[in-house]
């Protein structure tokens, strides 16, 4: 199982052309909306606008990367390719939120997930065997580790670079869960609304949990439970 893991690894794991074109795109845009308020509201400040702007897009451009590559890594476990596109309406969003509310509200949706069936992987397998909310779980792993990655940086916090690391991290985990076309949240929405809640539940309180600095075990543990209890009202009521 390893050594066939790791075969379909080096042979399908790669960014394409275009794939690196949406993700500085995202990255430029998302660092900006990220740096909004450092560019000031009354009076504009260039230089702090332009240093911010740019330690944003880096801090994004590596989330971003982690993300795709944990989700390009189980899909390609699971037997699927993963495709990075970003959004031109949601980046157009995440602008407009941030001029409305001058930075106070971040919109981090940088595109979308589009998955295809890696034929050598899925042999036997056909279309309408595939099970779309997979596509849903394989973006929330890569989330969790977005949450893990945070809480392990939280020691770390007083210093700028991993505060703003700290944030974009929990930040972007929670926005995967967001119903918008070809995201996680979308996927799992459209197939199964009992896992979705669960799991918007899931990632919202750790999340939170580890922002607060409670500690990653007890983030997790309280996370399960939350999840667990609107797994069942949603069961129950809807």
């Amino acid at each position: 199982m390893y050594k066939n893991l790791q075969r379909n690894l080096s042979s399908h794991f790669e960014f394409d052309t275009q794939e690196w074109r949406d993700i500085f795109v995202s990255v430029l845009v998302l660092g900006f909306v990220l740096s909004f308020r450092e560019w000031g509201v009354s009076e504009v400040s260039v230089v702090a606008g332009v240093s911010s702007w740019v330690l944003s897009s880096v801090l994004m451009f590596l989330v971003l990367i982690l993300y795709l590559s944990v989700v390009k890594s189980v899909a390609i476990w699971k037997g699927y390719k993963a495709q990075f596109k970003t959004g031109l309406p949601v980046l157009a969003a995440a602008v407009f939120i941030a001029f409305m509310f001058e930075g106070g509200l971040v919109f981090l949706v940088p595109g979308g997930l589009y998955f295809s069936v890696l034929k050598n992987a899925k042999l036997g397998k056909l279309w309408q065997d595939i099970e779309y909310r997979n596509f849903g779980y394989i973006g929330i792993v890569g989330a969790l580790v977005l949450v893990i990655l945070a809480a392990l940086v939280v020691p770390f916090s007083s210093i700028l670079v991993f505060q703003k690391l700290i944030f974009i991290c929990l930040v972007f985990a929670m926005y995967t869960l967001l119903p918008v076309p070809y995201n996680p949240g979308f996927y799992l929405l459209v197939t199964s609304f009992l896992s979705f809640s669960f799991l918007l539940m899931f990632v919202t309180i750790a999340s939170l949990f580890v922002f607060l600095e409670l500690g990653l075990i007890y983030s997790l543990i309280m996370a399960l439970l939350c999840g667990l209890c609107a797994w069942g009202l949603t069961y129950k009521y809807l």
